[in-house]
C-alpha cells in the first residue's frame, strides 16, 4: 500500500485522516518560540516583577513545553489522526490508549468552533466504559478526582493538525458511514 503523503487520506472503505505535517510544522516552530521566550523571560530578572515571574513559571512554561511535546509527537508520528470504520471510531489519545468506540456506545457527534479550531465531540451513551480505555495511572487518578472523570464524558479530536476542515471530515463520516449513524442512532449535529 502506498504512504499516505502530507495530509492524505488513504483510500478505502475506512476513513483514515492523517496529519498535515506542514500545519504541525507550523505549531511545532510556535511552541518553540513561545518556549524560548518564556525562558528568556525568567532569565532575565529586569523584564518581570515576582508575580510576573511566577506567572510565567507556572503558566508559561508549562504550556509552552506541552504545546511543544504535543505537536512534536504529531511532527514525528505516522500514524493516522483519526480513523473511522464500520466498527466505530479510534481516537489516537494521550489521555486514553488508542481504542476504537464502537458504534453502539456512540450517542452524539458534534462539533465546536472556537477562533483558532474546530473539535469533533464523541459523546458517549455510557461513560463508564472509558474506565476500560484507561491506564492503571489514569483510573486511579479518576477515582481521587472524580470531577476530572467528568470530563471524559465527551471525548474530542481538533483539526488543528488536520489537512482539511471538521466540517468535511463530519460530512466525510455521514457519507461513508451513515448506516450505522442511523442503525445505532446517533445524533450528528
Amino acid at each position: 500500500m502506498q504512504e499516505p503523503t502530507d495530509g492524505e487520506a488513504e483510500p478505502g472503505e475506512d476513513l483514515r485522516i492523517y496529519a498535515s505535517k506542514r500545519k504541525a510544522l507550523f505549531w511545532v516552530v510556535l511552541s518553540a518560540g513561545m518556549l524560548v521566550a518564556a525562558v528568556l523571560a525568567v532569565a532575565s530578572p529586569a523584564h518581570l516583577d515576582g508575580f510576573q515571574r511566577i506567572f510565567v513559571l507556572v503558566g508559561g512554561l508549562p504550556l509552552a513545553g506541552g504545546a511543544l511535546i504535543l505537536f512534536g509527537s504529531v511532527l514525528l508520528s505516522n500514524a493516522p489522526r483519526l480513523v473511522v470504520t464500520h466498527e466505530g471510531i479510534q481516537v489516537s489519545s494521550r489521555l486514553l490508549r488508542d481504542a476504537v468506540i464502537p458504534w453502539s456506545l456512540i450517542k452524539e457527534l458534534s462539533l465546536q468552533d472556537t477562533r483558532l479550531q474546530t473539535t469533533l465531540r464523541i459523546a458517549l451513551r455510557n461513560p463508564s466504559r472509558i474506565r476500560a480505555w484507561q491506564t492503571v495511572l489514569q483510573r486511579r487518578i479518576s477515582r481521587v478526582l472524580p470531577v476530572a472523570y467528568l470530563t471524559y464524558v465527551v471525548l474530542s479530536v481538533s483539526d488543528l493538525t488536520l489537512p482539511l476542515p471538521m466540517m468535511e471530515v463530519v460530512a466525510c463520516i455521514r457519507a461513508r458511514f451513515g448506516r450505522e449513524i442511523e442503525r445505532y442512532g446517533v445524533q450528528v449535529t
